[in-house]
């Protein structure tokens, strides 16, 4: 079972101080690593959310040992509110949220986030719903995929890059965009149009995560 390691664990159980209390919400539980080492230090319930379904499969093997203490949800975390108020939960104790790609993703064949191989531009991390990347371009304008480009990316050639993802307009070609990173200069472009603006994207979520807020907690 491949599983991504987890970044600062040991600062995180620190911080979050579980040992025999209280319920945790790990907003991006991936495929466990984080919410594994709070349930060993204590925590008596933790609420694991993630948008990636394939990787709650992961998580779910992982934590089998603890599944009276920990409950895996299928869900956004910006939806965490709504996730609490379900199952009646007033108050959590701590939470957290490890943002960005895990390297399950990248290196799972037929995501569309990895650099090594050209699989098709897929790239959501709920593949439940809303478009694939590839569909982007077919959707918007030019003008339209710039503004996202350099609001997301923050890159000053977004209009050429915009200009470059015309190829993907034209009918039939929904096939050739699985090469799309090497008729475009190999990882270059796939670097401006993914991992750059990523970090938008998640800037924007927790935002709205922090603008309602779970009850008190760390």
């Amino acid at each position: 079972m491949i599983l991504h390691e987890p970044v600062l664990l040991g600062e995180t159980v620190e911080q979050l101080a579980p040992a025999g209390r209280g319920v945790f919400v790990d907003c991006t539980v991936g495929t466990g690593g984080h919410t594994e080492a709070l349930l060993e230090a204590g925590a008596t319930r933790v609420l694991g959310l993630d948008r990636d379904a394939e990787v709650l499969l992961l998580a779910r093997q992982r934590l089998a040992v603890w599944k009276d203490r920990v409950e895996l949800v299928h869900a956004d975390y910006r939806r965490l509110d709504q996730v609490l108020d379900r199952r009646g939960i007033e108050q959590i104790d701590g939470a957290l949220a490890d943002l960005g790609h895990s390297s399950v993703q990248l290196d799972a064949e037929g995501r569309g986030f990895s650099f090594r191989r050209a699989d098709p531009l897929d790239m959501r991390m709920d593949r439940s719903q809303g478009r694939t990347l590839a569909e982007l371009p077919d959707e918007v304008t030019p003008a339209t995929l710039a503004d996202v480009i350099v609001e997301y990316g923050e890159e000053r050639r977004s209009r050429r890059v915009a200009r470059g993802a015309g190829w993907a307009r034209a009918p039939g070609r929904a096939a050739e965009r699985a090469g799309f990173t090497e008729q475009r200069r190999g990882q270059r472009w796939r670097f401006t149009l993914v991992e750059r603006p990523k970090g938008g994207f998640e800037a924007d979520n927790l935002e709205l995560l922090f603008d309602d807020p779970p009850p008190p907690g760390r």
